[in-house]
């Protein structure tokens, strides 16, 4: 349920206030383990969130001002999922005979924020945005283990997490016409993210078993990120734009692998109507990510392989390019496509992502046939390709893999205009299919390529709007889905397919789906 409104206390002056209240209940998917045993279980949702929303404005012709509140409260009904082992009495050995494990916490937070517009003169404009949030967490833990025969256990080193996050935001841009060919952009970013979380260290109890001679200390991981973005537009001709622009990103991270990365990306745009009807426009990037040293994190256990790096925390380069053209031939008719192309090469990586490429290319056109009816479709075809390494000897690479994701996408539709103010009708059709295909190749035992993952996705719809005041409107709709999809990982996997784990026994997403909607729209 929601609710909002918005009223304006003066010709400058606009308030809002929003309230949302979401109770969701059912289940999802959730997974237990004993030892060498797991299986799937139904967790329950049982979930409330209530959201608050209060913010005023100001503006005026050269000055516009904002500040507001939001804040969030999540609160789950159940706070922790127990099971029977159902493995416990069928031989293999398992110690524990029931499992638990907690459910998401309640928690809450809080943001403030401001943002400032002001046109210093009719060249010159400033923005700034400021928020300032905080979150919470203070749910009391459960106990080590729900099994009271596993000796050794100590007693918890606090009641609950404690946790708080802090969080800060700062933006300012800066845009300026220095002259009729010149301008100028400038924009600083500054992102902090500050987990106060008291540390503690833990026991492990393995799957409610035993106690594990080694202990864990909780990581409250925090980062701090500043981002500098500077370009300068030159009209070139009457109908011929370049930009020239330069990026550069700074993370510092606590508890990583990587405590700084620092990101430079180097950009040329040109945009241009070569004729009355055609526009162009092409951007060339270059991106250099430089890592401090990589070290894995030594309270993460067990270790991490050093020869491992994190694709995000890795030393990068990437080139992209973009052409996008439209066209339109008379003023019923317009035609637009492009292609995009980006690789990004990990050239420093041995175990992790060495390379991906990306491509597309996609397809527009609009029609207007004649004063009431307007056609329109669209086709796009994307490409992703990707190599990476791994070792399953925790030592240099012995396995690798290329994978090739597909995206096809083609749709088509119509707005007809069957009484003039009063009723419109219209349909949309939209085929959407996929296709990933993994092979793997080892130097330790032959390996063979995955089968491929598909899925085809048909969708039709029909509509009508029926404008029957001028702040009164109906709409009704009629919508078809078919779905279908082939994954080697479900199909073909009973509950008991695999000895030691106890599965739903689903298969690959399949449906139909009819769906009708009507509704009612109303302007004060």
């Amino acid at each position: 349920m929601g609710l909002g409104v918005k009223f304006f206390p003066g010709r400058r002056w606009q308030s809002t206030v929003e309230g949302r209240h979401e109770i969701k209940e059912g289940t999802q998917r959730l997974a237990g383990a004993f030892l060498f045993t797991a299986s799937q279980l139904l967790q329950p949702v049982d979930y409330v969130t209530d959201e608050l929303d209060v913010s005023a404005t100001y503006s005026s012709q050269r000055f516009q001002a904002r500040v507001g509140y939001y804040g969030s409260m999540f609160r789950n009904r159940d706070e922790s999922l127990t099971w029977d082992n159902p493995f416990a009495f069928t031989g293999t050995q398992d110690p524990a005979t029931k499992g638990r494990l907690a459910l998401p916490p309640d928690n809450q937070f809080h943001q403030l924020l401001a943002s400032v517009g002001y046109q210093i003169n009719k060249k010159t404009r400033l923005t700034a945005d400021v928020t300032a949030g905080r979150g919470e967490q203070d749910e009391d833990f459960l106990p080590y283990t729900i099994n009271p025969t596993v000796a050794g256990v100590q007693p918890l080193p606090r009641a609950s997490l404690d946790g708080r996050v802090d969080t800060l935001t700062a933006y300012v841009r800066l845009n300026s016409a220095l002259t009729e060919r010149w301008q100028f952009n400038a924009a600083y970013k500054y992102n902090d993210r500050d987990n106060k979380t008291r540390q503690a260290t833990y026991d492990r109890v393995i799957t409610d078993a035993f106690v594990s001679p080694t202990s864990r200390t909780n990581l409250p991981y925090s980062f701090t990120e500043n981002v500098l973005n500077v370009s300068a537009d030159y009209r070139i001709a009457k109908r011929t734009k370049g930009s020239l622009g330069f990026d550069y990103e700074t993370i510092e991270r606590t508890f990583q692998e990587v405590d700084d990365t620092k990101d430079k990306t180097f950009w040329g745009q040109l945009r241009t109507r070569a004729q009355e009807n055609v526009d162009v426009l092409f951007k060339l990037a270059y991106a250099d990510r430089s890592i401090s040293d990589y070290v894995p994190v030594v309270e993460i256990f067990p270790a991490q392989n050093p020869l491992m790096r994190i694709y995000n925390m890795a030393d990068r380069e990437r080139l992209s390019s973009v052409l996008q053209v439209t066209v339109t031939p008379r003023e019923t008719v317009s035609v637009g496509g492009g292609f995009e192309f980006a690789r990004n090469d990990y050239d420093k990586s041995e175990i992790g992502l060495l390379d991906s490429r990306e491509f597309s290319a996609n397809l527009d056109a609009s029609v207007q046939v004649s004063k009431k009816t307007n056609v329109h479709f669209f086709l796009n075809h994307q490409m992703i390709e990707s190599k990476q390494a791994g070792s399953a000897g925790f030592s240099t690479p012995d396995w690798f893999q290329d994978e090739d994701d597909t995206f096809s996408t083609a749709g088509i539709g119509f707005k007809h205009m069957l009484i003039k103010n009063k009723v419109d009708i219209g349909a949309d059709y939209v085929l959407a299919k996929s296709r990933g295909e993994i092979d793997v190749s080892s130097t330790i035992t032959p390996s063979a390529p995955f089968p491929d993952l598909t899925t085809t996705l048909n969708s039709l719809k029909f509509y009508v709007d029926y404008h029957f005041k001028k702040r009164l409107s109906f709409n009704a709709a009629v919508w078809y889905e078919d779905y279908d999809s082939d994954d080697w990982q479900l199909d073909g996997v009973a509950p008991d397919t695999i000895s030691n784990v106890l599965t739903f026994g689903e298969t690959s997403p399949s449906y139909d789906l009819y769906f009708l909607s009507f509704s009612v729209r109303y302007k004060f």
